[in-house]
């Protein structure tokens, strides 16, 4: 393959348009022209390293990237697992890019790499490799269907106050008497009270460790990065391990109510574990445990509608900083008990079949990521 790098074009020359502008975390935005047509393998120059997207149709590579200008006659899918692979082996060889401003394509066009010439079998192997993709990709758009399920029955039942009332009718359009609530500047069920997080909910900032200090018992650890790799549920098996003394592990071991939200990376992004065994959770991340266990799927809820810098708080101020005053601040309607019990059976449904085709994900990707270098450098072949 020869590597191009790509093209300047900064946010205020851009023009509405569906071409997509790729850069070297993915998508970026669109423009109204494109550099590329057909199939293209792009990957990061600098800023994200080691990443590569295959794009079939119009397109303009950012100047962070490097594009395949020309792929000698192999087919652009490989060639695309191939230069994965390549970045990949770099990494694990101790020359990991990604430590330094950018990458040298012209160091890329130096390696010599094992490959297969043959463009039948190039095909077949890609073929491979894109069903295991493809399925990854599926199960990941069932899960953010999934996720605005969950927003959908939540707005529903809490935010149009259309949960079910004792005849199992929706309580606001059926009638459901409501009053003015000055603190919130809207009506709620007259038998409702308003209460902050603090009242609901523990908040505890994670630990601050260095590496290179820490000595004791081997745990698992949650940073802020497992949070912006994740969609709701975080692997547990994808999780770095540490030592720490036995002290700080009882300190921010994490247990099954417990929620997680950013504080930085992607400020407010709210996160779970599936049982989340000998785990504990870094200083960059807020761990709220409610007061009730059968109020976390509520507060979860309440919690990711505060996720980004868009969202809304208490007296219009924005969430921007996010630490436990904000949060300890955060007002919410306390529903009562029966419609906490009846919503749990609603939406614990959802949320397992979330956890579920993750898992699958996480199996899925577990597999695939054996599989790229075996086939890449012969050691695995497939039966045409």
């Amino acid at each position: 393959m020869t590597l191009h790098r790509g093209y300047d074009l900064p946010c205020t020359q851009r023009r509405s348009g569906s071409v997509p502008v790729i850069s070297s975390s993915g998508v970026s935005g669109t423009h109204s022209v494109a550099k590329l047509d057909g199939e293209s393998v792009i990957t990061g120059r600098y800023g994200t390293i080691g990443e590569v997207f295959y794009h079939c149709g119009p397109c303009w590579p950012l100047n962070t990237t490097l594009f395949v200008e020309d792929f000698h006659g192999n087919d652009p899918k490989y060639v695309a697992y191939l230069l994965e692979a390549m970045l990949d082996a770099m990494c694990i060889d101790g020359t990991d890019k990604s430590t330094v401003p950018g990458i040298d394509r012209n160091a890329l066009h130096d390696l010599a790499v094992p490959y297969a010439n043959d463009l039948k079998y190039q095909k077949t192997v890609a073929h491979v490799l894109t069903v295991i993709d493809d399925k990854i990709a599926n199960n990941k758009k069932l899960i953010k269907e999934l996720e605005e399920t969950a927003r959908l029955i939540y707005d529903y039942w809490f935010t149009q106050f259309d949960f079910p009332d004792e005849n199992g009718k929706p309580y606001r359009s059926s009638g459901g008497k409501m009053v003015w609530n000055e603190e919130l500047k809207r009506e709620i069920p007259d038998d409702r009270i308003v209460v902050s997080m603090a009242e609901m909910c523990g908040f505890k900032n994670g630990v601050n460790y260095d590496r290179k200090q820490m000595a004791g018992n081997q745990c698992r650890i949650v940073n802020v990065r497992d949070i912006t790799a994740s969609s709701l549920y975080i692997n547990p098996k994808s999780l770095d391990t540490i030592e720490l003394p036995a002290e700080l592990i009882s300190r921010y071991l994490l247990c099954d109510e417990d929620i997680l939200i950013a504080r930085s990376g992607t400020p407010g992004a709210v996160r779970l574990i599936d049982k989340p065994t000998d785990i504990i959770f870094c200083g960059f991340i807020i761990c709220c445990t409610p007061q009730q266990s059968d109020y976390r799927n509520y507060l979860t809820m309440v919690l990711k509608r505060l996720e980004g810098t868009s969202a809304t708080i208490t007296g219009g101020s924005i969430l921007k900083n996010v630490n436990q005053d904000t949060l300890k601040s955060v007002l919410t309607v306390r529903p009562a008990q029966r419609v906490i019990d009846q919503f749990n059976e609603v939406i614990d449904n959802v949320f397992q079949q979330i956890v579920c085709t993750e898992r699958k994900n996480w199996e899925l990707s577990s597999l695939r990521d054996w599989l790229l270098p075996m086939l890449m450098n012969g050691q695995a072949v497939v039966d045409e």
